[in-house]
């Protein structure tokens, strides 16, 4: 989607970004993508993985350089529907998909979904629309807030009968 969007050949953007991951990087011009947020979270038991999580997207979004950064471009992707068709791409691919894959078994999408959830709602309540509430706490405060959320977000639930 991204080279159809740019008209070129999808070779192209291998050929000089490494990957779609390279080139939003790039484009962004960001220090941290994204998905180096999530990379740098999966190392470690996967029931702490949403408290890894929150911690890192913290870190990044507080960072005095990448946090701008990461707003400008949300900001951006939510004014120009290609820009958000792109970010949407790049979160399925290179986040999503990831974890999916590190959550493995029949309650990966769903696990993946609960920890996508917290986070979209971390940087838009924090950074985004600046709510007061989440906004005034010190990060650490803020984070360790969210930990119990964060860990049953990663909890693998029993099916239920319905």
């Amino acid at each position: 989607m991204l080279a159809e969007a740019a008209d070129c050949d999808p070779a192209l953007v291998a050929y000089h970004f490494g990957s779609k991951q390279g080139l939003f990087a790039q484009v962004t011009a960001l220090l941290l993508s994204p998905a180096e947020v999530v990379q740098r979270a999966l190392p470690g038991p996967p029931e702490l993985l949403g408290e890894r999580l929150v911690s890192q997207v913290i870190i990044a979004w507080e960072d005095p350089e990448t946090g701008p950064r990461l707003a400008q471009l949300l900001h951006a992707a939510l004014e120009d529907p290609r820009l958000l068709a792109a970010f949407r791409e790049y979160v399925d691919a290179e986040i999503s998909h990831r974890l999916v894959e590190f959550f493995g078994g029949g309650s990966a999408r769903d696990q993946t979904a609960s920890v996508l959830t917290l986070i979209v709602g971390i940087i838009f309540g924090r950074y985004v629309i600046k709510s007061d509430a989440l906004s005034q706490l010190p990060a650490e405060r803020y984070r360790r807030a969210l930990t119990p959320q964060a860990i049953a977000a990663t909890r693998v639930r029993p099916k239920r009968p319905f």
